[in-house]
């Protein structure tokens, strides 16, 4: 007698309407990040991935953000000059 094989489920990347997270609707935008901590950094996101966020401040400086510290993301009405 063999075992039944369960059909494989479909993996969260083919199920209908499955998103991952909306990094990608405030990429290259300013935005307002607060973090867990209670300190808000406005910066521009250049870069994200499943677990970083990768901006530049308003003053030049590149940080990484882990998102596991992050509260709330907002987008700004901040313009952001280009060179």
């Amino acid at each position: 007698m063999q075992a039944q094989v369960r059909p494989e489920e479909k993996k969260k990347e083919e199920r209908r309407g499955y998103r991952d997270s909306f990094d990608d609707e405030y990429l290259n935008k300013v935005i307002t990040i607060m973090m867990d901590d209670g300190k808000a950094i406005t910066a521009q996101l250049v870069a994200f991935s499943k677990y970083w966020l990768k901006v530049v401040t308003m003053d030049g400086k590149l940080i990484y953000i882990n998102k596991a510290y992050v509260k709330t993301i907002e987008i700004s009405n901040i313009e952001v000059r280009q060179p």
